[in-house]
């Protein structure tokens, strides 16, 4: 089991106790919007750049170990629908996105004392400012 941790509405996931990140993003990179276009007598094709990017999407598959299973789901469901700051911190703290929404897939109970759940982020594509929530992360 690794030791992640994520920060998400003004709570780290670790303060739920027994949950953990068993799968976390991996560090992929954004890409620019690109249109190739074929034009008849040219070689290759003429290359559009729109200045604009993606969302970026960010999937966090979590173990509960706890006999409460589905309670420890409540609690982190209504964690992720009443959003008040809607920023996320993972991996590094000086990675800090701007969520715009949530999803919470597979809540599985895999035997009477564990469980997965998968939580899917949708974020603006680039990072933002920490400024606000440094001190919260300071004393972590």
């Amino acid at each position: 089991m690794q030791d992640y941790n994520f920060y998400f509405n003004n709570k780290w996931l670790d303060s739920f106790g027994k949950v953990y990140v068993y799968e976390q993003p991996s560090d992929t990179k954004i890409n620019e919007d690109i249109e190739y276009v074929e034009v008849d007598g040219r070689s290759g094709a003429y290359i559009k750049k729109k200045g604009t990017y993606k969302d970026r999407e960010l999937s966090f598959k979590l173990n509960i170990i706890d006999k409460d299973f589905y309670k420890i789901v409540d609690e982190i469901e209504h964690w992720m629908t009443n959003i008040k700051d809607n920023r996320l911190v993972y991996a590094r703290q000086d990675r800090c996105y701007i969520v715009k929404t949530v999803e919470i897939t597979d809540a599985k109970k895999e035997n009477n004392d564990n469980g997965t759940i998968i939580i899917k982020f949708r974020c603006e594509p680039f990072k933002t400012n920490l400024e606000e929530i440094e001190q919260s992360l300071n004393n972590k």
